[in-house]
């Protein structure tokens, strides 16, 4: 028997059952009255271009080693790995627990999520190493930008965040994720902010391996997330659909196949060859 649970305060209840790697979550019908809902990361948008903050910053709390959301499988799944600038200067226990929420999210896709904390200046270059080494095509930026950063980005509908078009042969694509937004709507919608924020971190990265076009009807790809959605967040998850699973499995294995074509021609290149 399918197991059966509660959407927080909804009288309807979900039916949640496993295909293939991925989790699927069937909401009960959504009331015409429900309060407005909340766009989140479109990718299609003319003019979100990325600069390079001149915002003065400290270093984050975090550590700055390379830290990988541990793995509980194998090795052998496919890895991407975040890069994450944490121009919010949040603390590191808030972050570690949005970075759980990343890492459920990616895992239940059979895709494992590493993550290595950046610096915010040039003087802090040196206090974090792992962030220096030579960035693949399965390493991608996430912003966490403020109020004040986000004021300069050009965007409709107050979303939550964006990402730039990513090839697969492009390195550090950069994912954005406005964190005064995740606040406000924690604060209004009943929910918690680093449950938000992870699921944001996942949205915007999925847009990076999915494309611009990969909003669905249902799930953590979804173009406006409901209150109800919100809620749910508290205690589970918005998972990709099986279909965004395999794309994203099949995403990181051309950009690994182009990386290894890349290796392959420095190594025909170097010196003595």
């Amino acid at each position: 028997m399918e197991p059966e649970v509660r959407w927080g305060s909804w009288a309807g209840r979900q039916r949640r059952h496993v295909e293939g790697n991925c989790w699927i979550d069937r909401p009960p019908r959504e009331s015409s009255s429900a309060l407005p809902v909340v766009l989140v990361g479109l990718i299609s948008w003319a003019g979100l271009a990325f600069a390079q903050s001149s915002e003065p910053s400290h270093s984050p709390n975090a550590a700055s080693e390379a830290d990988s959301i541990k793995p509980s499988v194998s090795d052998l799944r496919p890895q991407v790995t975040l890069r994450v600038y944490n121009y919010a200067h949040l603390d590191s226990e808030f972050l570690l627990n949005a970075r759980q929420v990343v890492a459920a999210i990616f895992r239940a896709a059979d895709v494992e999520a590493m993550w290595i904390d950046c610096p915010l200046s040039p003087e802090e270059f040196e206090r974090y190493p792992a962030c220096q080494q030579k960035a693949r095509t399965t390493d991608f930026v996430v912003r966490l930008i403020t109020a004040s950063m986000a004021a300069r980005v050009p965007t409709n509908d107050g979303p939550l965040g964006f990402a730039q078009r990513c090839p697969d042969d492009e390195r550090e694509c950069v994912a954005t994720v406005f964190y005064a937004k995740v606040d406000e709507l924690a604060v209004r919608g009943d929910a918690r902010a680093h449950r938000i924020l992870g699921h944001a971190i996942a949205h915007e990265v999925g847009h990076l391996l999915l494309g611009p076009n990969a909003h669905s009807s249902s799930g953590l790809m979804r173009g406006l997330w409901t209150p109800d959605n919100l809620r749910f967040m508290n205690w589970s998850y918005l998972f990709f659909t099986p279909r965004q699973c395999n794309q994203l499995r099949a995403s990181l294995g051309r950009r690994n196949k182009l990386e290894l074509q890349s290796d392959l021609q420095s190594s025909n290149l170097s010196p003595g060859k």
